[in-house]
């Protein structure tokens, strides 16, 4: 995230504390929130002092989880017991110089949700969300800052999250962000389910949406589900069986149910799907680390949070968070140990953003957050058939249903880039986010198609079968970058025509970077971006004029003595 203003700060500081503030929602607009009012088969009770608790504890495990994960995030796991927070001078000691929580980019996203309900009401719409996040300086990285990048140049929700348009769709920042929706719909995890989806949709698609969907059913479910493992069995029934997310979530439970261990069941999870899914904050391994989490934290908040916190390489800090606000959900704030709760002293005061303190003129009481909250959800709730009987919420209660499936397939990314070809062993790989240092992933930008392969002893395959001409030619380009390189071959039939290095060049010098250490994600995609070197490819095919052939053009990444890196091609013609 870019340096905030000041003013931008103290305005959203003003709005957070002025609670007084009249909702005006548009008295009959159609949208997820009114259409469809189930026709519940029963009532579940809610007292509104009860509902206020759970929300602030919400809240306040959405800071903690973030605080005691963050020391681990796309590093090795915790091996000891974690119940106090660590400190270091760029993060969490922010939480004794200032006397409150710090803000990182997920919590001011949360937040800057509440406020775009309030200016826009219950037909807030992803376009104003995005436009909100925006303005507000909370979408300058990530799946965020993507979207923001391709909706100014005028593509809106849901393309913003769409794979076509956002490299990061398959990570974890609707995950992060799922908890709110159930939190402002509980005990109705199928309309949480449906209009996180909707939203999600800004930055995220299919995994990266569902990891979304999965966080708010769990909240919504956790409100009037007292066992953390019949909450997960319930909120993985959202998700189809034919999405990789909800065979992730069974494999986790079925091991579980077998009597694996913990770290069993995290390992064989890890081993079926991160070679598929390798970044640090895959939505999709996350979402089976929570769940491993409430499975075995037995309801207890600080075994449930510590075993996600246990995990080498993931998004500890999202796992944490997760796993943390399904118990702050189910049991409020007498489920958070005092040593936690204490140091964030009530109130958000501080911004951190890519690891540098920033403090602004912020103070916001985090019960306040939680009332606003508290408000939004009944609003929510009468507008869904609901009704407050003085002082205890009525809601219509819903079992989990199985929504339509989203799923995606990179091998569609060359019907866009060039119709008539089709591609073949592409990986998700970790395009320049999560873990650091994986070597490449398959993305579309713009009018360049960036590949790698999913396993990197199969070369990336893209291939057509096409009837030549009387002059008959193929021509395209491609790159790699900087200090990487692969191998290019090229097949007519079965005649290899062509094989050549493609060679990224001498590596990237980064002032005040050590070996050991990776530039920030946005700048070295950019700089990367900047310095390829493209080699035009020209194949005479002649000698095949008039005949049907098969064209293969392979991306090889072992190559002796040279580092492995993505393919970038471009301008792919046959004449």
């Amino acid at each position: 995230m870019k340096r905030m203003k000041l003013w931008n700060l103290a305005v959203l500081a003003g709005i957070m504390m002025n609670w007084a503030v009249v909702w005006c929602f548009a008295a009959e607009p159609r949208s997820l929130m009114r259409e469809g009012v189930p026709q519940s088969q029963s009532a579940a009770m809610l007292p509104l002092e009860d509902y206020l608790d759970r929300a602030q504890a919400v809240w306040t495990v959405r800071i903690i989880g973030a605080q005691l994960g963050r020391p681990f995030d796309s590093r090795p796991g915790s091996v000891g017991w974690i119940d106090k927070y660590t400190y270091d001078p760029a993060g969490n000691e922010a939480l004794t110089q200032n006397q409150g929580a710090l803000l990182d980019d997920e919590l001011y996203k949360w937040i800057l949700t509440l406020q775009a309900f309030e200016k826009y009401g219950l037909d807030l719409t992803p376009e104003q969300l995005l436009s909100h996040w925006s303005e507000h300086q909370a979408a300058q990285s990530g799946a965020a800052g993507v979207a923001r990048a391709v909706f100014q140049k005028g593509i809106a929700p849901p393309d913003t999250g769409h794979p076509r348009y956002n490299r990061y769709w398959h990570t974890t920042e609707s995950l992060n962000h799922g908890g709110l929706y159930g939190l402002l719909m509980p005990g109705m995890p199928n309309l949480a389910g449906r209009v996180t989806r909707k939203m999600a949709h800004i930055r995220s698609y299919a995994e990266g949406a569902d990891g979304g969907v999965f966080a708010a059913a769990l909240v919504s479910i956790a409100f009037f589900e007292q066992e953390p493992r019949e909450v997960t069995r319930k909120a993985a029934r959202l998700l189809h069986p034919s999405t990789p997310m909800r065979q992730c979530l069974d494999q986790v439970m079925a091991l579980a149910e077998e009597g694996k261990s913990a770290t069993q069941t995290v390992e064989a999870m890890m081993n079926r799907w991160s070679p598929d899914y390798p970044a640090a904050d895959s939505a999709l391994t996350n979402a089976g680390l929570i769940a491993v989490a409430l499975w075995f934290g037995e309801g207890d908040f600080l075994k449930t949070v510590n075993q996600a916190l246990a995990v080498d390489y993931a998004d500890s800090a999202c796992a944490a968070a997760v796993a943390g606000e399904v118990l702050a959900a189910m049991q409020g704030m007498k489920a958070l140990p005092a040593r936690l709760v204490e140091p964030l002293n009530g109130r958000i005061t501080a911004h951190l953003a890519k690891g540098q303190l920033k403090i602004g003129n912020l103070n916001v009481p985090i019960l306040d957050l939680a009332k606003q909250t508290v408000a939004l959800g009944e609003k929510i709730l009468l507008a869904r058939g609901g009704r407050n009987a003085e002082g205890m919420l009525v809601i219509p209660y819903e079992e989990a249903e199985e929504m339509q499936p989203e799923t995606f397939d990179l091998c569609q990314f060359a019907a866009w880039w060039s119709p008539g070809w089709s591609l073949e062993r592409a990986g998700h790989g970790a395009p320049g986010w999560g873990k650091r240092g994986v070597r490449g992933g398959t993305f579309l930008d713009a009018e360049v198609l960036a590949t790698y392969p999913q396993n990197e002893s199969r070369s990336v395959l893209l291939k057509r079968r096409i009837q030549l001409g009387e002059n008959p030619s193929l021509r395209f380009e491609c790159a790699a970058d900087p200090g990487k390189a692969w191998r290019l071959e090229v097949y007519v039939n079965n005649d290899r025509v062509i094989t050549q290095l493609i060679d990224g060049g001498k590596p990237m010098k980064w002032k005040g970077i050590t070996p050991l250490e990776f530039p920030a994600t946005e700048e070295e995609f950019q700089r990367f971006k900047e310095r390829r070197r493209w080699e035009v490819i020209r194949v005479d095919l002649k000698e095949y004029a008039g005949q049907e052939v098969v064209l293969r053009l392979y991306q090889d990444v072992l190559v002796r003595d040279h580092v492995p890196g993505n393919a970038y091609w471009r301008g792919l013609q046959v004449n």
